[in-house]
């Protein structure tokens, strides 16, 4: 179990801080303040380093503060005695009473009165008892990386784009030459320390505004996270259930487009077969048309040639006399045809 943010081991992220912190001062004294002019190197070092005191001292308390949740035992006899009235949890790995509110941090392996979050560039979590602390350090760490941004800004533009002159009794004039500088190398540092800076005024603005918005809804930063997690835990189950949805209504018209074509195709189906059927029946008509042509022509050839073989038979009975073939045929047959027929009375006539 770890105490508070000096205990070791240190964290790699809260040395570096430190030795950020150390690298602007040593900047600042040395670079910046030797292009301002005497007045007002004077001011903005001492105003700067009052602004350095209070990073040192804030960020110093809200890693030396032991932030765990502790009840003394007054107040474990006064919840013994309260019959229940006074609100409070019980922690399961820690065995023991906690303020309600409290949370058990994983990193510190103790209950945090008030948890906030575990911050790793102090080496602590914030809670409720250095809170406090750690808000001061965010606004006057701003201040001091604010104030040495916008000095460095008005350097740069004095010395690269200005042949004399100051800007507002501030800056140097740049026909003034340094004793370890000369004018491109000073200007060259100080652009590199101002991108340094910007983007930690950019993420110290950003935190102090997340922490004002936590302050007005009456939230610390594990509830906001865990209500953030709840919505977007909801937001994916409506996202899922209306795709469920949606994929239901495709599959229906899928569905019942399928039953559509099968009918049809069962429609189809069933005009194929009898258009089938039909070419079927008309084929073999056809062909007994052809067949019943066929015997007809064949039937009065033979008898042709049996009447002019008869010597005795008279020419004009042989003529007048009914066709063997067609009345041995009846009339009301299924398979006699108009063209069978027309071919059977033009073999009679004929013989």
């Amino acid at each position: 179990m770890r105490k508070h943010g000096l205990s070791l081991p240190l964290e790699p992220l809260q040395i570096s801080t430190w030795v950020l912190l150390g690298i602007l001062v040593a900047e600042f004294y040395s670079i910046i303040i030797e292009g301002l002019q005497f007045i007002p190197s004077i001011i903005f070092g001492i105003v700067y380093g009052f602004l350095f005191l209070g990073v040192v001292y804030n960020g110093y308390r809200a890693c030396k503060i032991d932030p765990g949740d502790k009840l003394s035992e007054e107040e474990l006899e006064n919840m013994r005695n309260d019959g229940g009235t006074t609100e409070r949890s019980f922690c399961f790995l820690c065995q023991v009473l906690v303020h309600k509110g409290s949370r058990h941090c994983r990193y510190c392996d103790k209950c945090i009165y008030r948890f906030d979050h575990h911050c790793r560039w102090l080496n602590n979590c914030i809670g409720g008892k250095n809170y406090s602390n750690f808000i001061g350090l965010l606004f006057i760490t701003l201040g001091l990386t604010l104030l040495q941004f916008l000095l460095s800004v008005l350097l740069i533009v004095t010395f690269y784009f200005k042949d004399s002159g100051s800007i507002f009794g501030i800056t140097r004039n740049p026909d003034v030459h340094f004793a370890n500088w000369t004018r491109k190398q000073y200007v060259v540092v100080v652009y590199v320390f101002a991108w340094l800076l910007l983007p930690f005024v950019g993420l110290l603005i950003q935190l102090i505004g997340f922490h004002m918005m936590l302050a007005y809804r009456g939230l610390t930063t594990f509830d906001y996270i865990l209500k953030e997690q709840k919505l977007d835990r909801e937001n994916k189950e409506q996202k899922a259930l209306k795709e469920l949805r949606n994929s239901q209504s495709r599959l229906s018209a899928v569905h019942q487009d399928t039953g559509l074509e099968m009918s049809h195709n069962c429609r189809s189906t069933s005009s194929a077969s009898s258009g089938l059927k039909n070419r079927s029946l008309s084929f073999m008509s056809d062909k007994l048309k052809y067949i019943t042509k066929t015997q007809n022509r064949d039937s009065s050839s033979f008898e042709s040639e049996l009447n002019i073989d008869s010597p005795e038979t008279d020419q004009k009975t042989q003529s007048n006399a009914p066709c063997s073939f067609d009345s041995n045929v009846p009339k009301d047959d299924l398979f006699f045809s108009s063209t069978a027929e027309k071919d059977t009375e033009s073999a009679c006539q004929n013989v």
